[in-house]
């Protein structure tokens, strides 16, 4: 399992050191595919099933402001590489259900990433340098946790 998964959109991303963003230095071709496979293997389920990866999001509201900020993202031209909105859940119909979903192509700039989403989404972000990537990293307003992806070592 890709390491981010668990990080980002475990507990629907709804925990205060969720990995809300992704920094990948020389840029992201390398992880995309195993990060996209990786997201989309994640099943999401009421929380006391046994195949539950993802739960709901904890409110209708919550809901729908992920969701926002998904648009939000896309609207201001990041790439939604996996979508997990509209997701249904068998059994759960009503849930306030939003699944893995990663978007790409985010700048600093963009509400998607200057605000806390608190829901199952990672938004990548791709850089020349670390110290460009460090620089985006460390004066966030949230102080959110952070992943920092590199060629070498």
């Amino acid at each position: 399992m890709f390491p981010s998964c668990w990080a980002s959109f475990g507990a629907a991303g709804q925990r205060c050191m969720a990995i809300s963003a992704a920094v990948f230095v020389g840029g992201m071709d390398k992880w995309r595919q195993p990060l996209m496979d990786a997201a989309k293997s994640l099943k999401v389920n009421a929380g006391w099933e046994a195949d539950a990866d993802v739960g709901p999001m904890i409110s209708p509201e919550a809901k729908l402001r992920c969701e926002r900020l998904i648009q939000s993202g896309i609207s201001e031209g990041a790439q939604c590489i996996v979508d997990g909105r509209g997701v249904k859940v068998p059994g759960y119909e009503q849930g306030n259900w939003v699944g893995p979903t990663l978007l790409s192509h985010v700048q600093p700039h963009m509400e998607c990433y200057k605000e806390e989403i608190f829901g199952p989404v990672l938004s990548c972000l791709e850089v020349g340098s670390a110290v460009t990537g460090l620089g985006y990293a460390l004066p966030h307003f949230y102080g959110s946790a952070f992943e920092v992806h590199r060629r070498s070592v």
